[in-house]
């Protein structure tokens, strides 16, 4: 604008001047087109400039970076007055970027989903992104499709929420919180329960504009106070149905909570404070001073944190009248918070009152049963001496009279009265054995038992029986031979031997017997034996185990007790077995007997072992005594080939038949005594080598004899047998406990009483000196 200015002037000069010279002309020319060429390059210059500003402000808009423009005038200062600016959009842009994909996050982790609906355009403008977890869509489909939403509502809760909406609740600004049922898939028709909150946004005149919603699911939530409170209305119930006194304390002790039980035990009627029924309770209780202090004291250790206590037993009155006692066993257990303090106690009161009562009958009662175990065990002692005391003559006599050289209608008729004798025996012994059982005092003693060992024995011992009724025995020796079951040996054989006996008994003349074992399930043996006798009819067959059953044998000649097969399913249940028949009437019978089998017995144990004394039955007239070293002989003895022997016998009859047997052997001495006192004085006078003692004298039991002649130092060399009709196992453990060396039992076995005598005979001949 200057040079333009400039140039006019100086043609107005000159045209007023009128002299126009060529080199002026030139020169004017020169600065014209000078002039008018800086211009150019000036405003080209200016306005490119200003485009790149114009070009930094829109990059600006678009937060890129602007390019720095060259000079420092007023537009180079504008240009980086622009790029700080720019710099700031920037890292505002970056801050909120990172703001809302914080949020974003938030929100999406955030269990509250969060609506705004706008009203005048009818749609949703806002959803959280945790709203596909709660409705199972989108926030895009939620804010795009409103219907979506709204089918997810329980139509009956979508109804009273557009009630409430619509009526509005204290004008602008309302809140609503309200329990609405949702589902994630409309086809569906399971419903969650989720917690809404509601905030109104009204215009001027109090028009809806927006509703914001926030939602939170408390499906779970509430099933578990659901569950809590069912957990909590059955332990209410528990506690109060209880008939214990249930009683809940505080850390300070005072009374927070009673069962039912203490009302109707104090007999006050509701409702009554709980620490109330307490001060009723030991105010019309009655309880003794020392009670009530040892409930204190358990109290006091409860709270100090003695998690366990023996219990408080207590006696007070029930109700408020009458003198009904009751007896209460009290325990008590400490309350602990999550920290393991005690924050409370609470003690259980039991009425006890008829199990004492009871625990008395039953101390009671065990001391009956004590005295009748004991009187029975008595009477059954009582019973074998004397059901065998007259035994012992008959058949003594029997057999000392076999021992002459009779004619042969008098030896016949000795035979018979042996015979009967003998049958007697056996049935005395198998009643007894019974008694045992039922009284508990018979017992087995289980081992190893091998198989083939008890049958060879078995057949063994039946087979001269068997000859002499023309009746085969046939044994299966399969696999099972070898095999082992655990069983008491001695009770086995018998049970055996008696199924055998039977066999043969009631077997036809020409039959067979036939004993075979097999392995059966559950890892048992059985032991058949089968006749070809005339079978048991099956209606009769359950009675056959009962005791004096003989189903019409007899009759038949066959001799029989009709209590060994009862007997038998005694011992093999004892045993830990089964016992069986299988019979028709004309197809003979098979009789059964399974055991558990058992392994080998180890090396170096007893193959075949017995039974302890204890428990083994004595055969009758059989002894068992030890060797011993003979005593020296005293004035009365004579050479060392005779022999002195004292019997204590208060039995004239038994004692005669003793007399008889040993005037067989002319080397005996016998002295003979009625009675302990008397024993005792010949005892210690003559010093006898052997000592038969009954145990049932007038005045005093044989133990106490038998202790005595132990206790008597030149009685040390006698050896003692007790010769009594008390087969007893308990009886006869307890006399060789007592140092007896022999227990032999009546009727006596007249040939086992003179081996036993010829046996010391025999001993004092080989002895030196």
């Amino acid at each position: 604008t200057v040079v333009l200015g400039g140039a006019a002037a100086a043609s107005a000069a000159l045209v007023s001047d009128g002299t126009v010279q060529a080199m002026d002309i030139a020169a004017l020319v020169l600065a014209l087109v000078g002039g008018l060429t800086m211009w150019h390059f000036f405003t080209t210059g200016v306005v490119r400039r200003l485009r790149a500003l114009e070009g930094d402000a829109t990059r600006i808009e678009g937060a890129a970076p602007v390019v720095d423009p060259a000079g420092r005038d007023e537009i180079g200062r504008l240009a980086a007055r622009l790029e700080e600016a720019a710099g700031q959009v920037r890292r505002h842009i970056a801050e909120r970027d990172r703001a809302r994909e914080e949020l974003t996050d938030i929100l999406t982790d955030s269990p509250v989903v969060a609506l705004r609906y706008d009203v005048a355009a009818r749609r949703f403008s806002y959803a959280s992104p945790n709203i596909e977890r709660l409705l199972g869509i989108t926030a895009e489909t939620a804010m795009t499709d409103t219907a979506a939403v709204v089918e997810r509502f329980h139509p009956d809760d979508e109804q009273q929420l557009r009630v409430a909406l619509v009526e509005g609740r204290g004008g602008p600004g309302d809140r609503l919180s309200i329990m609405l049922r949702v589902r994630r898939d409309p086809s569906a028709d399971e419903w969650f329960e989720v917690e809404a909150a509601y905030l109104v946004e009204r215009d001027g005149g109090g028009v809806p504009r927006t509703v914001s919603s926030y939602l939170v699911d408390v499906s779970e939530r509430h099933a578990a106070q659901r569950s809590a409170e069912e957990r909590r209305s059955m332990l209410e119930s528990i506690f109060h149905a209880s008939p214990d006194t249930i009683v809940v304390r505080d850390a300070a002790a005072r009374v927070v909570l009673t069962s039912a039980a203490l009302a109707d035990l104090v007999d006050v009627p509701p409702p009554v404070a709980p620490d109330r029924l307490i001060e009723e309770a030991y105010r019309y209780g009655r309880l003794r001073r020392q009670d009530v202090a040892a409930l204190d004291e358990m109290l006091r250790r409860v709270r100090a944190g003695e998690p366990d206590l023996p219990p408080v037993v207590t006696t007070g009155r029930a109700g408020q009248g009458g003198d009904s006692y009751r007896t209460f066993e009290t325990r008590a257990r400490p309350i602990l918070d999550h920290g393991g303090r005690v924050i409370g106690t609470v003690t259980v009161s039991r009425d006890i009152t008829e199990r004492m009562k009871l625990e008395r009958s039953l101390r009671r009662a065990t001391v009956a049963a004590e005295r009748a175990s004991e009187a029975k065990s008595q009477f059954l002692s009582r019973m074998s001496h004397e059901l065998r005391t007259p035994l012992n003559a008959i058949l003594g006599f029997a057999q000392l009279l076999q021992l002459e050289d009779l004619p042969a209608d008098q030896a016949s008729s000795v035979d018979q009265i042996e015979r009967a004798g003998h049958h007697l025996l056996s049935l005395i012994n198998e009643v007894l054995d019974i008694a045992r059982i039922e009284a508990g005092q018979l017992t087995v003693s289980p081992a190893s038992v091998r198989v083939g060992d008890v049958l060879g024995e078995v057949t063994a011992l039946l087979a001269p029986v068997a000859e002499s009724a023309a009746v085969t025995m046939l044994v299966d020796r399969d696999g099972t031979w070898d095999e082992w079951v655990r069983a008491d040996r001695q009770r086995l054989l018998q049970v055996l031997l008696n199924l055998g006996s039977n066999a043969v008994k009631y077997n036809e003349a020409g039959g067979t017997v036939s004993f075979r074992t097999t392995a059966v399930a559950g890892g048992r043996m059985r032991f058949s034996v089968q006749d070809t006798g005339p079978g048991i009819p099956l209606e009769q067959q359950d009675l056959l185990f009962l005791p004096f059953s003989r189903l019409g044998a007899e009759r038949s000649g066959v001799e029989g007790t009709g209590v060994g097969l009862a007997l038998s399913k005694q011992l093999v249940e004892l045993m830990g077995g089964a016992i069986g028949v299988e019979s028709a009437a004309g197809y003979g019978s098979t009789f059964w007997v399974e055991l558990q089998t058992g392994a080998p017995a180890p090396v170096g144990e007893e193959v075949l072992p017995v039974a302890p004394e204890a428990e083994r039955p004595v055969a009758p007239g059989r002894v068992a005594i030890a060797a011993g070293a003979p005593g020296d002989d005293d004035e009365d003895a004579g050479d060392r080939s005779s022999l002195v022997v004292l019997q204590v016998e208060d039995d004239a009859s038994n004692a005669a038949l003793v007399s008889l047997v040993l005037a067989r052997r002319p080397e005996v001495r016998l002295l003979s005594a009625d009675d302990a006192r008397v024993g005792l004085e010949l005892a210690r006078r003559h010093r006898p080598h052997l000592l038969l003692l009954d145990l049932h004298l007038p005045d005093l039991p044989g133990d106490q004899m038998l202790y005595r002649v132990k206790a008597t130092p030149e009685l040390a060399d006698t050896e003692v047998v007790v010769l009594s009709a008390d087969a007893t196992p308990d009886r006869i453990r307890r006399m060789l406990d007592l140092g007896a060396e022999g227990y032999l039992t009546k009727p006596v076995d007249v040939e086992a009483l003179l081996e036993l005598v010829d046996d010391l005979l025999q001993r004092r001949a080989a002895s030196p000196g």
